[in-house]
C-alpha cells in the first residue's frame, strides 16, 4: 500500500515538473545566459532589482551594471563587457540589440543579427557580409562609449576566417 502511494507521488512530482517546464519553453524565456566573473547589478529605470554573482539566465530588456567582467553567450552571439560597463540586450523579433550606454564591450557573431545602439548613434550589422569558411567565419570587434568628456562611441570589427 505504501509502495503505490510512494509511486503516486513520484509521478504527481515528474507531472509538476513537466508542465512547469513546459509552461517556461512555451513563455518564450529568454535563451541567453550572463556570465559574471564578479557582480552585475540588474535595474529597471532607476531601481536595482538584483545582483547576480554567478552564472544566470540573461534577463530581456534589462540595465546591468558590471562590476568586474561579465560574459553573455546567445545564439550566434558572444559578448565580453568589461568593468563599469552598463549595458542591456533586446530581442526583437529578428535581431537583437545592444544597448551600451558606457564602458566597452567585445563581441564574436557568427550571424549579422545584432544591433549596437549607443547614446550617439545606432549601428546595424546587417548589411555586413561574412565570407564562407569551413570555421564558421566570425566577425570580431569591440564597441566602446566613453561619456567623458562628451559622448562618442567607436566601433572596430573584422572578419575573421
Amino acid at each position: 500500500m505504501q509502495r503505490i502511494r510512494k509511486n503516486k507521488i513520484k509521478l504527481m512530482a515528474i507531472f509538476i515538473i513537466l508542465v512547469f517546464s513546459s509552461t517556461a519553453f512555451s513563455a518564450g524565456l529568454p535563451t541567453g545566459r550572463l556570465i559574471p566573473d564578479g557582480k552585475v547589478s540588474l535595474y529597471k529605470g532607476n531601481q536595482k532589482i538584483g545582483e547576480y554573482r554567478s552564472e544566470a539566465p540573461l534577463p530581456d530588456d534589462t540595465l546591468l551594471s558590471v562590476q568586474g567582467q561579465c560574459g553573455v553567450k546567445l545564439n550566434n552571439v558572444y559578448l565580453v563587457a568589461t568593468d563599469k560597463s552598463l549595458f542591456s540586450i533586446r530581442t526583437e523579433p529578428y535581431s537583437r540589440i545592444l544597448i551600451l550606454e558606457r564602458g566597452t564591450a567585445y563581441f564574436a557573431l557568427a550571424s549579422n543579427a545584432l544591433t549596437f545602439q549607443t547614446p550617439g548613434q545606432v549601428i546595424n550589422t546587417n548589411k555586413i557580409i561574412l565570407n564562407a569558411s569551413s570555421d564558421h567565419g566570425l566577425l570580431k570587434g569591440y564597441i566602446s562609449v566613453k561619456t567623458v568628456p562628451q559622448k562618442s562611441a567607436c566601433l572596430k570589427a573584422e572578419p575573421c576566417h
